[in-house]
């Protein structure tokens, strides 16, 4: 099974023949998807096989194009019926700062600090799944497994 969230997002790619330079816009995926590959054994229990990508883009911190953050976790799994599995691993942190205040009165030496505000924002995240793999038995009703 795969599920998949997409997002295309613009780049610009220069490319130079003869001397002359060519800008062109390219457009790249960013992806959060989760793949699932189970089986199950002989004694009902499922062996799952998973990947989770996680493509973000981030601000270059030299400016220009932004820069595109992929991870991914792959793992597998012996789980048993009905049991609930927790994966996680993939973390992200975003910081920021931002500056405010009166203006001229925040720039005046000493005494601006009472004119002004700073702020300072660290977000921290991580990606948690929770699976739980059900075993669906033959129904003599639908005549095959759903």
């Amino acid at each position: 099974a795969l599920i998949e969230q997409d997002i295309q997002l613009p780049f610009t790619v220069t490319t130079f023949t003869g001397g002359a330079a060519t800008s062109s816009v390219q457009m790249q995926s960013a992806k959060l998807s989760l793949k699932v590959k189970p089986q199950i054994t002989a004694d009902k229990a499922i062996i799952m096989d998973l990947e989770i990508h996680r493509d973000q883009p981030k601000d270059n911190p030299y400016g220009g194009q932004p820069i595109l953050d992929k991870k991914t976790v792959k793992t597998k799994l012996l789980v048993d019926n009905g049991e609930t599995v927790v994966l996680g691993g993939i973390f992200t942190r975003t910081t920021s700062q931002t500056e405010g205040g009166v203006p001229l009165l925040r720039r005046i030496p000493l005494l601006g600090w009472l004119f002004k505000k700073r702020l300072e924002k660290d977000q921290r995240g991580e990606l948690l799944v929770f699976l739980t793999p059900t075993i669906i038995e033959k129904s003599a009703t639908r005549g095959g497994v759903e």
